[in-house]
C-alpha cells in the first residue's frame, strides 16, 4: 500500500540514513489500512505546520529522529553491558537534556516522528485516543510532561467541554513546543490553557481534574510512588488518568528503571489507583516473558482510576 505524501517523504529520508529503521518502519506500515494511513497523514500535516512555525525543515526533523535513535541504541548497549541505566540522577538529566534548549528541542522533534513510525508508540497513541473519546464530558484536564505536545494537541482538539486545560513540564523548551502545537488546535475554541513550568511533585494546583494524562514520564522520576500519590490527590472522584511508561528502556533522560509490569502495578496499587485498561507492547516480535528475559524494551500504557 502506497504511503501518503508526507509519510512517504519522511520515510524516504529516514531510509537513506538507516537501513534498520527502514525495515522496522516498513514492516509496521504494511499492517496499516488506508484509514490508518490517512489518519497518520492528517497529523503529520499538522506536524509539518508545527515544524514550519519553528523554522525546522523536514530533513532536519529526520536528522533529529536519527540522533534520538542513535542515543537510545547507545544507551541500550551500555545497559546490556552494565545492567544499569546510564543516567541515574534527575539533576544530570536536567543539565544534559531538559535545560539544554538545543538538545531538548531536537529530542522532542525526533520523538514526535516515532508516534507514527513506531508500532508500539502508535498503539499507545491509539490507546490514548480511545481514552479521550470516552471522556467527552470532562471539564478539567491536566497533562504532566507533554514533551512535544502531540497528546495535548489531540486532547484539546477533541474535548469540547473542557473549561480548564493545564499542562506542566520541567522543561521550558517542552512547554514552548507544546504551546506551538496546541495553538494549532485552539483556533475557534474558547478553551483556556494554562502553561506551568515546574516539577509536578513540588507544584501546587488549585484544581481537581477529570482527566490527567502522563505520557512517558514515570521513567523520568526518582520517586514514582510519591508522584502517583499526587496524581491520585488531584484526580476527581470519578476522574481517570492515562499513563504510559516503559520497561528496560534506557535513554539519555531515563533515571527510573522498571523491571516488570507487575512491579508497576504494585506501585499503582500502593498509590490507590485501579487498573481500567492496559496495553502491553514489546518493541520486538517476542512475548512479554521473552522480552523480560532478554532485556528487550516493553512499552506499557494504562488507564487508571481512584480506588
Amino acid at each position: 500500500m502506497a504511503l501518503p505524501k508526507i509519510s512517504r517523504q519522511i520515510f524516504k529520508l529516514i531510509s537513506k540514513k538507516s537501513s534498520f529503521q527502514k525495515k522496522k518502519i516498513l514492516n509496521f506500515h504494511r499492517k496499516l489500512n488506508q484509514k490508518n494511513l490517512k489518519e497518520n497523514e492528517d497529523y503529520l500535516k499538522i506536524y509539518k505546520i508545527f515544524l514550519a512555525k519553528n523554522k525546522i525543515k523536514i530533513v532536519d526533523a529526520v536528522n533529529s529522529y536519527i540522533e534520538m535513535c542513535s542515543d537510545m541504541f547507545r544507551c541500550h548497549i551500555e545497559f546490556l553491558r552494565s545492567g544499569k541505566y546510564p543516567v541515574y540522577d534527575l539533576d544530570i538529566a536536567k543539565k544534559k537534556v531538559y535545560n539544554n534548549h538545543t538538545k531538548m528541542k531536537s529530542y522532542m522533534v525526533g520523538l514526535a516522528i516515532s508516534q507514527f513510525f513506531w508500532e508500539t508508540h502508535y498503539k499507545m497513541f491509539k490507546h490514548l485516543q480511545s481514552f479521550i473519546f470516552s471522556s467527552k464530558r470532562s471539564k478539567t484536564y491536566l497533562e504532566i510532561g507533554p514533551g512535544h505536545g502531540l497528546f495535548s494537541y489531540y486532547s484539546c482538539k477533541n474535548l469540547d467541554n473542557i473549561k480548564k486545560f493545564h499542562v506542566i513540564d520541567i522543561s521550558k523548551t517542552s512547554l514552548k513546543l507544546t504551546k506551538d502545537f496546541l495553538n494549532l488546535s485552539l483556533k475557534n475554541k474558547k478553551t483556556k490553557v494554562k502553561y506551568i513550568h515546574g516539577d509536578f511533585v513540588k507544584s501546587q494546583m488549585d484544581t481537581k481534574y477529570d482527566i490527567i494524562v502522563c505520557g512517558e514520564v514515570l521513567e523520568h522520576v526518582s520517586n514514582p510512588k510519591k508522584f502517583l500519590e499526587k496524581i491520585h490527590y488531584y484526580l476527581n472522584n470519578n476522574g481517570k488518568v492515562f499513563i504510559s511508561t516503559c520497561i528496560n528502556c534506557p535513554a539519555i533522560d531515563h533515571i527510573n528503571q522498571w523491571h516488570s509490569i507487575e512491579e508497576i502495578r504494585k506501585i499503582y496499587k500502593k498509590a490507590n489507583l485501579k487498573l481500567v485498561s492496559q496495553k502491553i507492547l514489546p518493541v520486538e516480535k517476542v512475548t512479554y516473558k521473552q522480552a523480560l528475559k532478554n532485556k528487550i524494551t516493553v512499552n506499557y500504557s494504562t488507564v487508571l482510576q481512584r480506588i
